[in-house]
């Protein structure tokens, strides 16, 4: 018999294990509501939180760990049920970015409200508290980035836009400082850090 290791680390490992079973089951029951399968309906709210830029299905299937021909099969049935469409590049013929269609953004808020158990044991959380587990998660995504474990593109901490000086952020992009609460684990105003300005922030 295989005893559970007792340490504390693998207590916290743990917990992030049940939470995202308990998130997975919360997507599970929604995509059973819905007739859609749990990756479509993340696919739908990526395109509904994104523009065309990132809206293609080689971003898509980076996004999700798929492969192009998994993610070409999952936007052709989506297309079927009329809840996205492809929009053709003004400038290259053979390029097209997703929609969601009328009937995809009706059904959008509704989609996401399988977050809502979680959301709401969050609102139950002192603020003091929520930063400092957020300040801790976003390390950990960070730490599995740089590891290469996690598809994390287009967060604050690989940002050109975002300036530090080892205890404070500032992002150049919304010219504003950047407290532990408000470091995004997505951003439309990501740029590479190759990105070149004359800041004397350093970038991390």
């Amino acid at each position: 018999m295989i005893v559970q290791d007792q340490s504390f680390h693998q207590q916290l490992t743990f917990g992030l294990e049940k939470i995202y079973e308990a998130y997975k089951l919360l997507l599970w029951e929604q995509s059973k509501k819905f007739q859609l399968t749990p990756i479509q309906i993340r696919v739908l709210l990526f395109i509904a939180g994104h523009g065309r830029k990132e809206n293609k299905v080689g971003v898509l299937a980076r996004e999700f760990g798929m492969t192009k021909a998994t993610m070409s099969e999952t936007v052709r049935i989506l297309e079927q049920k009329k809840l996205i469409e492809k929009q053709r590049d003004t400038g290259d013929a053979r390029s097209f970015a997703i929609a969601l269609t009328r009937k995809g953004e009706q059904n959008i808020e509704e989609l996401q409200d399988y977050q809502r158990p979680l959301l709401d044991l969050l609102y139950t959380i002192p603020e003091e508290r929520k930063i400092s587990f957020y300040e801790t998660l976003t390390g950990l995504l960070h730490g599995l980035k740089k590891e290469q474990k996690l598809p994390l593109e287009r967060h604050c901490y690989n940002c050109g836009n975002r300036r530090t000086d080892g205890a404070r952020s500032f992002c150049m992009a919304l010219r504003k400082p950047l407290p532990i609460e408000e470091i995004r684990l997505e951003c439309s105003e990501h740029e590479s850090l190759q990105v070149k300005t004359n800041i004397p922030w350093k970038r991390e």
